[in-house]
């Protein structure tokens, strides 16, 4: 947390001040109780309270009064806000091996069924690509906030020979450079530079043809785009391909290093449970930026609301506001 008037935090002497002095009189009072001898007069003239009680509303005072010492040096927090220009680049791994059934139906139906999820998790500000990829890379839909046209893509996926998920981050990088320049030709950008981006690729497997991954990290890392992995899968993945049973464990290592190197945050799912609660997490994150927020007014509230609370206990306890 920030202040926009740091100076002002000097105020906060007068909350010490005040418990300070309250706590010197407290110890002149008990001085002067020892000094009255007749303890069976002592006991009716001033009884004893309960110490909880009668410092109680004191120390909610003094709270009170801090947090309006703060208030007044305009604290200011970060939150995360939904951005209108933001892009998310979903690119799903549609090669053989997510014909697995160890998560069942199989790898790619449960895929599927949690993509769809994820977009309706997402802020409707947000524009949402799709890239399907096994040994050939499709752009299935350009950004676009229409999840109609999202949903029938990812439902539209089919399976394919080979692994590049290279070629894939590659393209999605291509689109979404292509998609920046749109908007800035159509001056729909309503900040300076790119438009915030992010890519969540999930795959089951390493890559097996195309250009490498580092090299597609090469340029999501010049260009400030983080991307997010999930290896989605189990050691107990089979398939049957021309006759053939062949296992087809999950590989989470090279995801893992595309995410550490580019930013983004890395996610293991062995089941549709597991995937589903990635993609629930996920949804709430990408597509927001950071933007800065004043909340003095929320700590004059708290300062009201203790405060009262002050009164009220000193009027019900004492008979008198502290």
């Amino acid at each position: 947390m920030t202040f926009l008037a740091a100076t002002r935090l000097w105020l906060l002497v007068f909350p010490v001040g005040l418990f300070a002095f309250y706590l010197f009189t407290r110890r002149r009072a008990n001085s002067h109780a020892v000094r009255f001898t007749n303890l069976k007069l002592l006991d009716k003239v001033a009884p004893d309270r309960p110490g909880f009680r009668r410092h109680f509303p004191v120390a909610l005072l003094t709270v009170a009064i801090a947090l309006l010492a703060v208030a007044a040096a305009r604290p200011v927090t970060t939150i995360l806000v939904p951005s209108e220009q933001a892009t998310v680049m979903l690119l799903i791994d549609t090669s053989i091996s997510m014909d697995a059934g160890d998560v069942p139906p199989t790898r790619l139906d449960a895929a599927k069924e949690s993509a769809l999820e994820f977009i309706a998790e997402v802020p409707d500000e947000v524009r949402i690509g799709l890239i399907s990829f096994s040994g050939t890379v499709r752009l299935q839909s350009s950004p676009t906030r229409d999840r109609d046209e999202t949903a029938a893509a990812i439902r539209s996926m089919e399976l394919g020979e080979g692994t590049a998920i290279g070629d894939a981050i590659f393209e999605a990088m291509r689109v979404i450079e292509a998609d920046a320049q749109r908007l800035a030709e159509e001056d729909a950008l309503l900040f300076d530079g790119p438009p915030p981006a992010t890519v969540l690729v999930l795959s089951d497997g390493v890559t097996t043809v195309g250009r490498p991954d580092q090299a597609a990290v090469a340029v999501a890392v010049e260009r400030n785009i983080p991307i997010s992995t999930i290896s989605f899968g189990t050691s107990a993945g089979v398939v049957t391909y021309l006759g053939e049973r062949i296992p087809v464990p999950v590989n989470n290592d090279g995801l893992e290093a595309v995410a550490e190197q580019t930013g983004g945050e890395s996610f293991d799912a062995d089941s549709a449970e597991d995937l589903q609660q990635v993609f629930e997490t996920l949804g709430s994150q990408v597509g927001r930026v950071e933007e800065p927020r004043e909340v003095a007014d929320l700590f004059g509230i708290a300062a009201l609301v203790i405060a009262s609370l002050a009164a009220a206990a000193g009027l019900m306890w004492s008979s008198r506001i502290p």
